[in-house]
């Protein structure tokens, strides 16, 4: 690796310009604080990635300590949360180009290259939780991010939940950006990271908040890590900072306010987007540049959006007109990025871009004209933000729209009118109470301001919901718990859509799974409306089919499927719900790969049959690889590598050898010199419907003797069966026997070579230990063995360890043996 001097070079290396004294505290300092007070523009997000790249990868001359003790110290993960989708893909973007500079000069080891990973909605990386070894930045949305550190999370696989809740828990370094704008996600993140200091978790993982306007009561949750802890001392933000010429610049950069004449009332709002046409043309005309039109709704901007672009059409040198929001498809959305990132470099820009929420925040954009619709005061200072960002245009000015929100009387109740969501009518009354007061909205005149807390009142997840949470299994109605009140406001939540033809009246089983290109996301009132007379799909892992999607049980998170004819979107425009009846164009799918169902297997097939043993010796030298690159203190490694050696137990119950013998050949029991296979080219079909050998093979553990700690490991590596042993509806029912999973009692397992000399004995299974109680034979049932578990480990620790199993298990499977690992 190339010598360096300092973390300035570092920082230069990486970005092409010199830190700013906050950036080069934040990295060098002794602990990396949890509170990161700064304005924005200047940098944040280059603080703190490049600060965890230092400290992780070089480590030296922070605070006395020696590279070594400095990397284990900072956590293998960067998980980076947004409340906004446009600011993932920007942070993700340069959080690449800034480590592939610190590779160019040798200052990372190209082995040793962190991956930057993308977790939004309508763009999930999928597979970032195979390499927990491995060094990675995940950057995603509170939703996403959220929903998965609650293991629950949007969009993936139930059965994938509990790693990803494993993963995010443990070994991580949470930052949190412009926090003002998370809502009762912030709750979350900061009672999280409590319960984690409560409750233990493996690789010290920290959080960092940061925000241009943030306050202590926000962070004054029940169980927060920050109560009583003095203010300045977790707290960075501008100290000789403000003496550097370019702070200076932008901290005094000059924001002409003005009022509006137009009003959003309900006498204007059916000719309002027309008549905002015309305002922002003519302002526009006065400054050309950029100008940026932020509005509180897709549809007013999009309608705006079409009223400009018929205003302009018979210029001869018309202004280009862009729209950006959140409600496009990856696919489509890749071109706004362009845009967004080819806006800094025009030498002489005129371009009007309307936008939404999307670009309140982070977004590299310094307009010369802001034209703004009354929002939430926390809101408006990151819209302000966009406005001369760099203290660079002279006569930049702020236009804002006054929104009249009164009450409509309805039978019942009170409610506001539509054209004021999705904000409250307090939160715009507050506002427009401030700027009433102002003509310049620059960073000190903004500074300068008390501006109280809205008071909102948000739910907040204490420890007993996430001892609740850690039990992935459905109720008996097929429901989970809903996190969406611990991540954000119940009607800005999101759905996905994707669109997709076939043949019959129902989507064929083996339909390929989305893949993140296709997925568009939705707000749940918008879908609602959508679906009153249109048809959805979605997935039903039990019954392994796509099942008519009942709209009364919409939630955010979920993913349907629609026929390509519904309609709702349009290339250019984004979701348009149901003002859009055209044919939408599906975006064709590259992997074959069905969606996973309760009694399937994926990982089961590959290019040559392979023994049990074979595979077991395999994930335990993986499992004993990634166990020795995480070294973590007190993991109890013997019942891991127990786990490992007997994960595959139950893969000899006849069902499982049945459907593995070419496709499920008739066999009985083992005869001498059969082997006992984990693998084959073909899987045929469960004779038991949603039989689970993992089940068997937990059971065997304990009946050979085995402890609590490795029979539970086996049991969920799969993520099908964790705390709770029931029966699924479909099974095969036997007489008089108990049963579930497909196991039935006294069903037997053959003598098994579990590898490395270990010859596991017969053993005759029984579910004794699925009923309440203690057995006298067999002592405490499966669910109280299981609680006890998650008391002496607690909810992150334990799912860390199930995830190291369960992606050893991945790596081994995925990589479909090599042929020198196969008898």
């Amino acid at each position: 690796m190339a010598s360096y001097r300092d973390f300035r070079e570092f920082f230069r290396k990486a970005t092409g310009y010199e830190p700013y004294p906050y950036q080069e505290k934040l990295a060098t300092t002794s602990t990396m604080p949890p509170l990161l007070d700064i304005p924005t523009g200047l940098g944040k997000t280059a603080a703190v990635v490049l600060s965890w790249l230092w400290r992780r990868y070089v480590g030296e001359g922070v605070d006395g300590k020696v590279a070594r003790e400095m990397c284990i110290e900072t956590p293998r993960r960067l998980v980076y949360c947004l409340p906004m989708r446009v600011l993932v893909e920007q942070t993700a973007g340069s959080a690449r180009r800034w480590i592939q500079n610190l590779v160019n000069a040798g200052l990372i080891p190209v082995e040793k290259k962190p991956e930057v990973h993308v977790l939004m909605g309508g763009e999930i990386d999928r597979d970032w939780d195979y390499w927990p070894d491995h060094e990675a930045i995940l950057v995603g949305t509170q939703d996403q991010l959220l929903s998965r550190v609650l293991n629950r999370g949007y969009a993936i696989s139930r059965y994938r939940w509990p790693v990803q809740f494993g993963l995010l828990n443990n070994d991580a370094l949470w930052v949190m950006d412009e926090v003002q704008l998370m809502g009762p996600g912030l709750a979350t993140s900061v009672q999280l990271q409590g319960f984690r200091e409560q409750m233990g978790a493996y690789g010290r993982p920290k959080s960092l908040w940061m925000s241009a306007t943030m306050s202590r009561d926000q962070l004054d949750t029940p169980d927060s890590p920050l109560r009583g802890r003095d203010w300045s001392e977790i707290c960075v933000g501008l100290g000789e900072d403000r003496e550097h010429p370019v702070v200076r610049l932008r901290l005094n950069a000059r924001k002409s306010l003005r009022k509006c004449e137009l009003v959003l009332e309900r006498d204007t709002q059916k000719t309002y987007s027309e008549a905002l046409a015309e305002e922002v043309k003519t302002r526009h005309q006065e400054t050309k540049g950029i100008t940026l039109v932020i509005l509180n709704r897709v549809r007013r901007a999009q309608d705006v959006t079409s009223a400009l672009k018929k205003l302009f059409e018979k210029e001869e040198t018309p202004s280009r007109i862009s729209v950006i929001h959140s409600r496009f498809r990856p696919y489509e959305r890749r071109r706004l990025n362009d845009l967004l990132r080819s806006l800094p470099k025009e030498e002489a820009p005129n371009h009007i871009l309307v936008a939404t929420q999307a670009v309140e925040a982070g977004v590299d954009i310094s307009a010369s004209t802001l034209v703004t619709e009354l929002a939430p005061w926390s809101s408006l200072v990151q819209r302000f933000g966009r406005l001369n960002r760099y203290g660079e245009a002279r006569g930049a000015c702020a236009y804002w729209v006054d929104i009249v929100s009164e009450w409509e009387e309805g039978e019942k109740v009170k409610t506001e009118p539509k054209f004021a969501l999705p904000y409250q009518g307090y939160e715009l009354d507050l506002s427009r109470k401030y700027l009433l007061k102002v003509d310049d909205v620059g960073p000190l005149s903004l500074k300068a301001l008390e501006i109280p807390s809205s008071g909102e009142i948000y739910s907040v997840v204490r420890k007993k919901d996430i001892l609740e949470l850690f039990d992935t299994t459905p109720d008996l109605a097929g429901n989970d718990i809903d996190v969406s009140p611990y991540i954000r406001d119940a009607e800005t939540m999101d759905v996905a859509l994707f669109w997709r033809d076939w043949e019959g009246e129902s989507p064929p089983v083996d339909l390929p799974a989305p893949r993140s290109e296709e997925l568009c996301p939705v707000t749940l009132y918008e879908i609602r409306e959508f679906l009153r007379d249109r048809t959805a799909w979605t997935w039903d892992g039990v019954e392994s089919s796509w099942e008519r999607f009942d709209r009364r049980r919409l939630r955010p998170g979920v993913v349907l499927l629609m026929p390509a004819e519904a309609g709702g979107y349009d290339p250019e425009l984004g979701w348009l719900g149901r003002m859009a009846t055209g044919r939408v164009e599906p975006i064709p799918p590259r992997e074959e790969q069905p969606e996973e169902g309760l009694g399937d297997d994926p990982y089961t097939r590959t290019r040559e049959h392979i023994t049990i043993a074979t595979h077991s010796d395999s994930v335990v030298r993986e499992l004993e690889r990634i166990i020795a690159e995480t070294n973590h203190e007190g993991f109890p490694l013997g019942e891991l590598l127990l786990a490992a050696r007997w994960h595959d137990r139950g893969k000899a119950h006849q069902v499982f050898q049945r459907a593995v013998r070419n496709g499920g050949e008739p066999w009985e029991e083992k005869e001498p010199g059969d082997e006992l296979w984990a693998k084959a080219p073909r899987l045929g079909l469960y004779e038991r419907p949603h039989f689970r050998h993992e089940l068997a093979s937990a059971l065997a553990v304990l009946l050979n003797g085995g402890p609590d700690l490795p029979a539970y490991l086996v049991a969920s590596h799969h993520g099908k069966v964790r705390l709770s042993i029931r029966s699924t509806p479909g099974e095969t029912i036997p007489p008089d026997r108990r049963f579930a999973r497909g196991i039935w009692d006294g069903d037997l397992l053959p003598p098994t070579d579990l590898g490395s000399g270990i010859v596991a004995p017969q053993v005759k299974l029984t579910l004794e230990l699925m009923e309440l109680g203690e057995s006298q034979e067999y002592g405490p049932s499966w669910l109280e063995r299981s609680l006890k578990l998650l008391k002496a480990y607690g909810p992150f620790r334990l799912a860390y360890l199930e995830s190291l199993l369960r992606v050893a298990d991945w790596r081994v499977s995925s990589s479909t043996e090599k042929v020198d690992h196969v008898r």
